[in-house]
């Protein structure tokens, strides 16, 4: 199989037991992935359409300084906090039966290659994205209906707080620009070289929110 990796570290996770109608869970891990390799760096198809893969095993001569650098899809930090509270069915209607699920996860961001005129021509992945913070929240209700069934009521806000998590800096691929002006600046190129608008493959999916109905019998 061409993707693989060896990722190695830790995992705390801490949940409470006090409540049956509250709780908190709580998950953190740490771990990098110094070795293996997932989806090619680069994907360069010549005039007949065959596709060249470019991976960056290519430097797996400098044998001791590849098992020191951080492979592109390592993410060292990843933490996950959810909160649940759900009511019982001895206060009004509106409000009983009621869960509502507050879930955080942070990831850190990815690594990319940028070279200073000081550093070597085999450095690579020496650079890292932003931290991707998401925050979802859902609220549902049950509804029973003796024999007939029951029904879940719910709500869905995907990213609650419009957070613009970054996914890409620009286009990379045609011009040259886009790494150093991001290195520098913090922001994305909007535009690529031939002027047209890059934005919407710039940043991760805004707020949505969702209204639903499930009925089981």
């Amino acid at each position: 199989h061409g993707d693989y990796g060896d990722s190695r570290g830790l995992e705390v996770e801490f949940r409470t037991l006090f409540s049956n109608s509250f709780n908190i869970d709580l998950n953190y891990s740490f771990s990098k992935v110094m070795q293996g390799r997932a989806s090619p760096h680069k994907v360069i198809f010549d005039s007949t359409g065959t596709p060249q893969f470019q991976w960056y095993d290519e430097y797996s001569g400098f044998a001791y300084k590849s098992l020191l650098i951080e492979r592109q899809f390592s993410r060292p930090h990843i933490l996950k906090l959810g909160i649940n509270y759900t009511t019982g069915n001895d206060i009004p209607f509106v409000l009983s039966n009621t869960t509502t699920a507050l879930m955080y996860r942070y990831v850190s961001g990815q690594t990319y290659t940028y070279l200073d005129i000081n550093d070597s021509p085999t450095t690579y992945d020496n650079h890292r994205y932003p931290g991707l913070h998401f925050t979802d929240l859902k609220i549902s209700k049950n509804i029973s209906l003796d024999s007939v069934g029951k029904i879940n009521l719910f709500i869905l806000v995907s990213n609650l707080f419009n957070k613009k998590n970054i996914k890409s800096m620009g286009d990379t691929s045609y011009n040259p620009n886009v790494v150093e002006n991001f290195v520098e600046s913090g922001e994305p190129t909007l535009m690529n070289i031939g002027g047209y608008d890059m934005s919407w493959s710039i940043w991760y999916a805004p707020r949505k929110i969702e209204i639903g109905m499930i009925y089981d019998l």
